[in-house]
Order: structure tokens, then C-alpha cells, then sequence
């Protein structure tokens, strides 16, 4: 046992390391007990790692109970290199023993690696040696270095009494050959916007390393660059009208192959559009503003996204549709509020990536209608409709150049928004107001007052909105 209360400052990390390793210098000593998990699962003073990564960096087998039973289970039969049918990877799968005198079979299995197809009793002895141990009649080992020719493995059985058999037959593992690429054929155009590729199955390969790159030499950033164990791979997010390269390599514990030869394929549907108007980052857009966007080669439509944020979800979207045109014109934007765009183009063969998302922030006031007509007095005239729903029309008249202000407010005299604030010249005007204050909410039903203030002029009126 363990004093593991030590495993803390102002202790020495070491200290307990080391009554471990004075424990295995003991024959009678059989292990180690520690009396508290929390100080191993919480890694103090780093102990967790030093457990996993020196003093039991590698598997080891529980002690027998020998007092129980002294006949070892048979060893497995028939030790093999088998491909999955699932994944089309390599891997190792064996037979079940007979069962022994004791009529006992085996329980799980240990995989031991060698480097030579006729392994001493120390070399089995050594439990560096061992890869794994299952339950199960497969296994794809990983995370082993070799040198190439010169891994082999081999398979014993422990029964539940921690009794082991001898060594089953011993399979040698050598480096795979070359893939050989399948499908999109090399040079093949006009693919899709999503495209499976495909590759034979390689013999004795664990996994495969996948590279998709625009460059030829596969250089810079690869679009793809992956270990699989399956022999395809389906890829999305291409650029449309763009030639790409692929090759795979293939490797198992005992090394690797060389990269096949690259095949490439062009895709078929539209490249990306630019988007042009409104330019992004603009502000004060007109409520009714037209989108523009540049043509797209090969473009039969384009899908149009309009949100209320910058990252555009099924949540934020206000409009999404497909269209022939490369613009589309909105009305009844809010005022004051910021919005965001982008496009798609598609063909038969798919859509492209999205455009950049561009935004945009509406004007702050309402634009105003005028007439050159000068009249001969001030005029605030009667909203129309009244009582309304969902919009109404505010006139008014100035004999002179004023600064006006025309603001709508509540029953308790709060105001709701400001609809025109600027200098004027003399003039008949209209302005509109479609229920929506000055945060862009809805506002209620209700009573609502409009005031005009204009140099020395002022006036108010009621008007009725309607749900």
C-alpha cells in the first residue's frame, strides 16, 4: 500500500515513483494498492502521467490463480490476415482453441508483436512485447513502429483463472503495395458538387491516407488530408468549376507505400458570383433597396439568402429563394437596422460555394415625399389611413426653411420614434410610418399622438393603429 495523501505539495513528486520501483525489486512484493483515487484521477504533482507514461507505460496480464487450476487453455488456432467486409481494412482475426483438460476455454486473448518468426520464451516473457489484449477474435493494431519485413505477431489465450496458453502460429505483417485509384477516372470533367472517390481495396492495408489538393505537386493547403479506413471517401465544399488532384497511400504497422499515382477531375457547376450592390458596409440604404450580383458561368440560377445577422441560420433568414435574375429588389426594410446577404450559383451539377456575406445598415429616418409646391401656412394634416393597419400617411406643409421634426408618441407621452429630423426647404411633404418604433419592434394597438415642431410652428394629432 500507498500513502497517497503524499501525492500533494509540499511533497516530492518523486517519492511515490520511486517506493514503486523499490516494490518491483522485491519478489514477494505483488504490486502496488493505492488507498484514494482522487489524487490519481486529478494528476496531482503529475502522478496520472507518470503511471501512464513510465511505470505501467505498457499492458501487462493479471497473476494467475494457480491454486484454483494449473491446466492453461489451448492456444488459438489459425492466425490470420483477413479484410473487413465493412470497412474494406485489413486486420488480424483468429479461431477459438479447443477447450482444455479442465474443460475451460479462453476468455481473452493477447496479441504480442516480434520481430522475428521464431520469438524466445523471454521475448514472450516481455511485456513491451504485448500490443493488446481483447475479448474479442479481431483486431487492427495501431501506434506500432517497426522496422519493414521484420514485424510479426502472434496470439495467445487466458482462461479465468489468468492462466495463459502457449503461443498460436505466427503471422508475418509486411508493408501494403500502392493503391490503385478507381473512381472519378483521371482527367474526368463536369462532376458534381458532391463527388465520392473511390480506391481498390490494397492487400494487408490497416488504413489509408487520403490528400486532395489543387496543386498538382500537392503543395500549400490541401483541401483533404485524412486517414481512413475505408476504402471512399465523399467530399463537399468544392469550388465550382476548378481542377483538383488526388492521390492515397496505404499503411499497416509494418510500414507504408509510396503515394499512388495522382488522378484529377475538373468540376462541372458554377464558380462562385461577386456580389455588387449594396456594397458591403454601407449605410443609410433606402427601405426598397435592388440587390445586384455579377453573372456566374454556366449559372442557371442563383439561391438568394437575406438575414438579420451576420451568420446566417434557418433562425436569422427573413428570405430565401432561387432566381434567374442576378437582382431582386425588397421593400419595408426597418429603419435603422442592420441586414445581410449573400448568393449561390447552380446548375445541373450543384450549387457553388456561398458568395462573401455582405451587410448593410437602412437609413435612420423615413425618406420623405415632397411637392414643389410652396405653400401660403404652416399644415399638419390628418394621418390617412385612420385608424390603420399596417401603415399610414403623415402630411404636413412649410411655408419656409425650417428644421422639422416629426416624432410619433404613446399615450404617456414617450416617445416611439422620430420620423423626420433634418433641414427643409418650403414645401408640401409626406412620410410614412408602418407601426415599428425606434428599436424596430412592433408596437401595440392603441391611441398614438404625431407631432410636427417647425421654427416656431407646432402642432400634434391622433391617430388609431389597429392589429
Amino acid at each position: 500500500g500507498h500513502a497517497v495523501y503524499r501525492i500533494n505539495n509540499p511533497f516530492n513528486a518523486n517519492e511515490l515513483p520511486r517506493q514503486i520501483r523499490l516494490n518491483r525489486t522485491d519478489n514477494f512484493c505483488q504490486g502496488s494498492v493505492l488507498y484514494n483515487t482522487s489524487s490519481t484521477l486529478n494528476n496531482l504533482l503529475g502522478f496520472t502521467d507518470s503511471l501512464k507514461n513510465t511505470l505501467y507505460k505498457y499492458p501487462a496480464l493479471t497473476p494467475t490463480m494457480n491454486w484454483k487450476a494449473n491446466n492453461p487453455p489451448m492456444p488459438p488456432i489459425n492466425l490470420r490476415i483477413e479484410k473487413d467486409l465493412v470497412t474494406s481494412a485489413a486486420k488480424l482475426v483468429w479461431d477459438k482453441g479447443e477447450l482444455d483438460m479442465d474443460g475451460d476455454s479462453s476468455f481473452f486473448y493477447v496479441l504480442y508483436k516480434f520481430t522475428t518468426g521464431s520469438p524466445s520464451q523471454s521475448e514472450i516473457d516481455n511485456n513491451e512485447n504485448i500490443v493488446d489484449i481483447t475479448s474479442r477474435n479481431e483486431i487492427a493494431p495501431k501506434n506500432i513502429i517497426a522496422a519493414p519485413g521484420d514485424l510479426y505477431f502472434g496470439l495467445t489465450a487466458i482462461d479465468r483463472y489468468g492462466l495463459e496458453s502457449m503461443l498460436s502460429n505466427l503471422v508475418q505483417l509486411l508493408p501494403p503495395p500502392v493503391a490503385v485509384l478507381d473512381n472519378p477516372w483521371n482527367d474526368e470533367t463536369h462532376q458534381r458538387d458532391t463527388i465520392k472517390l473511390v480506391w481498390n481495396y490494397a492487400k494487408d492495408a490497416f488504413q489509408y491516407q487520403l490528400q486532395v489538393s489543387e496543386s498538382e505537386a500537392f503543395s500549400g493547403t490541401l483541401f483533404v488530408n485524412t486517414t481512413l479506413i475505408d476504402t471512399f471517401f465523399q467530399i463537399q465544399g468544392l469550388k465550382g468549376l476548378t481542377k483538383y488532384y488526388w492521390r492515397v497511400k496505404t499503411s499497416n504497422p509494418a510500414g507504408e507505400s509510396a503515394y499512388s499515382s495522382p488522378f484529377n477531375f475538373t468540376t462541372g457547376f458554377p464558380a462562385s458570383t461577386t456580389l455588387l450592390e449594396p456594397a458591403h458596409a454601407t449605410t443609410g440604404v433606402s427601405l426598397n433597396p435592388t440587390f445586384k450580383w455579377a453573372k456566374s458561368i454556366t449559372a442557371l440560377s442563383y439561391r438568394f439568402q437575406f438575414a438579420s445577422s451576420i451568420t446566417i441560420t434557418p433562425q436569422t433568414t427573413l428570405l430565401d429563394t432561387v432566381l434567374t435574375d442576378t437582382t431582386l429588389s425588397l421593400s419595408k426594410l426597418v429603419l435603422n437596422k442592420n441586414y445581410f446577404w449573400r448568393v449561390a450559383a447552380k446548375n445541373e451539377y450543384g450549387t457553388s460555394l456561398w458568395s462573401s456575406t455582405f451587410g448593410f445598415k437602412t437609413q435612420t429616418t423615413v425618406k420623405v415625399e415632397g411637392e414643389h409646391i410652396i405653400p401660403d401656412f404652416y399644415e399638419l394634416s390628418q394621418n390617412y389611413p385612420n385608424p390603420f393597419n399596417p401603415s399610414t400617411t403623415i402630411g404636413f406643409a412649410i411655408p419656409l426653411p425650417e428644421y422639422v421634426d416629426v416624432k410619433i408618441y404613446d399615450m404617456l407621452g414617450s416617445e416611439v420614434i422620430t420620423l423626420v429630423s433634418e433641414d427643409m426647404s418650403p414645401g408640401k411633404y409626406s412620410v410614412e410610418w408602418n407601426g415599428i418604433d425606434s428599436l424596430n419592434n412592433h408596437v401595440p394597438s392603441g391611441v398614438y399622438f404625431y407631432s410636427i415642431r417647425a421654427g416656431k410652428y407646432h402642432d400634434t394629432k391622433k391617430m388609431i393603429f389597429l392589429r
